[in-house]
């Protein structure tokens, strides 16, 4: 069992920013008493920041939201809003799964944004979707327990994507 995981709260709202600050300094002595390494939220919005940035010692390290290619560069501000506050942003479901849905989304797995960029790599579809994630500087939260899918992620630096096929 790890004895420093990166705990996290669920979004709430500046409704209720009363509890989010209390829930918030829960974490905030937990970290303090070198309990955990880092201390981090999930599906935070800026009002839930500015709820926090009212008497917070520690400022969250990071902000997990679902995001994957084809949401573009800055979704709702979650990219600026992390750089802003330095911290950093992890993507849950990098390949667009969906809680109803098994799997990855097919417009990832089969599309012709993902399939073309794959095609030119020499990759997979996967790999590309992945691939942009971290050139745009975020984290991706994977899982798999299948050791030919785990090798190909750690393919994903022996290349990159243009800064063209970024933009798109």
């Amino acid at each position: 069992r790890d004895q420093n995981p990166v705990l996290q709260i669920t979004r709430t709202c500046s409704l209720i920013c009363g509890e989010v600050r209390d829930q918030w300094r829960a974490l905030e002595d937990f970290y303090a008493a070198g309990k955990t390494k880092a201390i981090g939220v999930s599906n935070y919005c800026e009002s839930c920041f500015n709820c926090l940035a009212k008497d917070t010692k520690v400022f969250p390290m990071v902000n997990q939201i679902g995001y994957h290619i084809g949401m573009g560069k800055d979704p709702s501000g979650f990219r600026s809003l992390a750089d802003k506050h330095g911290m950093v942003l992890q993507a849950y479901s990098p390949l667009g799964n969906k809680p109803w849905q098994k799997g990855a989304d097919p417009e990832i797995l089969t599309g012709n944004f993902t399939s073309t960029l794959a095609k030119g790599h020499g990759k997979s579809t996967i790999q590309v979707a992945l691939k942009w994630l971290s050139q745009h500087g975020v984290a991706a939260a994977t899982k798999s327990g299948n050791a030919e899918h785990l090798a190909s992620d750690l393919g994903l630096w022996s290349w990159n994507l243009t800064d063209a096929e970024m933009d798109q």
